[in-house]
């Protein structure tokens, strides 16, 4: 058995695998079982390698922005963007991540979207916008969450507002997030 899985690339074990699982749905819960618990680190590692994944896609020299670049580094744009969808919603309360490490990791994840350039043609960039709407949203679920566990002012004491005002600068979306916080608590509004 070993010596046919060894044979296997990666992405033909995990379509075997998935045959299998979709087959013998009676070996689900044995397989979630035995399988490493994912863990806000772990996402965030191979989240990581997915952007430099990104990153290395790009044409050497010319417009990053251009129809050449996003052609090149579509297929790993798509992979990145779709991991990203994939552990944030993983992780979304009710969770057993705890609330800071749940903000930690959208703050993590909020800076590395930050990086993702704008292409020349507007429809490349859909899927853009549409990352910053559900990571926004996420943001607003997992406040709400950090509030009603670990209250109001831990999440100030603990900077969280600075921060959101920090991406709110770069990315205008993230203004509704700061809105929201500042409108739930009365005594965080700013002057």
């Amino acid at each position: 058995m070993s010596r046919i899985l060894d044979n296997l690339d990666k992405p033909a074990l995990v379509t075997l695998f998935s045959t299998f699982l979709n087959r013998h749905p009676e070996f689900v819960p044995e397989i979630q079982s035995l399988a490493p618990k994912i863990t806000t680190q772990s996402a965030l590692a191979t989240i990581t390698r997915l952007h430099d994944t990104f990153n290395a896609s790009f044409p050497y020299g010319g417009d990053k922005g251009g129809e050449y670049a996003y052609s090149r580094v579509h297929a790993a744009y798509t992979a990145l963007l779709s991991a990203i969808q994939d552990y944030t919603s993983h992780f979304l309360p009710p969770t057993t991540v705890t609330p800071p490490d749940l903000l930690q990791y959208l703050d993590s994840i909020t800076h590395l979207l930050h990086q993702l350039p704008l292409f020349d043609n507007p429809i490349h960039n859909i899927a853009r916008e549409s990352a910053f709407a559900d990571i926004t949203s996420a943001w607003e679920l997992s406040i709400r969450y950090f509030i009603e566990t670990n209250g109001s002012f831990a999440f100030m004491l603990q900077g969280w507002p600075d921060r959101l005002e920090r991406h709110a600068n770069k990315e205008e979306v993230f203004r509704r997030v700061v809105e929201n916080f500042q409108n739930e608590i009365s005594w965080a509004r700013r002057g």
